[in-house]
């Protein structure tokens, strides 16, 4: 290889670097102040390095057969960021290979190209309110969840993790459950920092309707505590009926509504539905 060709490749190689760490800040802005997603090709680039992003435009040309620069997608990016857009995953990679190779916008702006691509979201309110999540159980999956919401936190973001509900155990679980979640054989180590509050082992609850100190969310069983708890199946019935109360009274406000036995009454679904009870069957028997 001689010189002059190394220099260039070097050169090459730098500008991708710099368009990459460029793109950081603004991938990182987008998702948590406005939840906009920056994907190239379904390639994810939200916390991505900046070998990550390069490596997610190299495989452009695997399914186009022609390569996608980082100066060619930077450009878009750039202006996605000054257009008023309603929360969205948009393919950056998509957008910026059919603006510079498809014939039919050769010498349309960018700006209008855009506005046409992403005509749906452009300038429209979001009203969609954001959403609290309570994981029932910490095993593989409820652990990889838990990274994924945690990793993705932002002040516009639709999804936000406010509790994690696992068993009870022995002394030391608290600290293998967080040495579990810092690292992960399949997924490498979690890119966050974990301390553990051995005063807050269980969660505290009323005894009205077993409510939290967080409005809107409940702890049953053996996960809460309060003076004469009892670790019984039957204190555990007695929680939820209460609990179902208060929920109920919550998510339909103003509504009436009497709990009876499901093998007599039937049961209505939150879909409106309903699935009646099966009536008893009498039957004469011949001698």
């Amino acid at each position: 290889m001689n010189q002059q060709l190394e220099q260039e490749l070097l050169g090459s190689w730098q500008e991708r670097q710099e368009f990459a760490e460029q793109m950081q800040p603004i991938l990182g802005k987008l998702y948590r102040n406005r939840a906009i997603e920056i994907s190239v090709y379904g390639r994810p680039l939200l916390g991505a390095s900046a070998i990550d992003i390069i490596k997610a435009h190299r495989t452009v040309r695997l399914k186009e057969k022609q390569k996608l620069r980082l100066r060619e997608s930077w450009p878009l990016l750039e202006a996605l960021n000054k257009m008023e857009l309603a929360p969205a995953h948009i393919d950056l990679g998509k957008l910026a290979y059919g603006y510079h190779y498809d014939p039919a916008y050769s010498g349309v702006s960018i700006e209008d190209y855009l506005s046409e691509q992403l005509k749906d979201i452009v300038n429209v309110k979001d009203d969609q309110k954001p959403q609290d999540v309570v994981l029932y159980g910490f095993g593989r999956i409820g652990r990889l969840l838990a990274r994924l919401l945690i990793e993705r936190q932002g002040t516009n973001n639709k999804l936000r993790l406010k509790a994690i509900v696992v068993r009870g155990g022995k002394e030391g679980d608290l600290e293998k459950r967080a040495s579990l979640l810092r690292r992960d054989s399949v997924h490498g180590p979690f890119n966050g920092s974990i301390t553990i509050d051995i005063e807050k082992n269980a969660i505290k609850v009323n005894t009205f309707d077993y409510q939290t100190s967080v409005p809107g969310v409940f702890a049953i069983g053996d996960i809460n505590t309060y003076p004469g708890k009892l670790k019984l199946i039957l204190c555990g019935f007695h929680e939820a009926t209460l609990m179902c109360q208060s929920a109920y009274k919550i998510i339909n406000p103003g509504k009436k509504h009497v709990f009876r036995y499901t093998t007599v009454s039937g049961v209505d679904g939150f879909d409106g539905t309903r699935k009646e009870a099966k009536k008893p069957v009498i039957q004469a028997l011949n001698d």
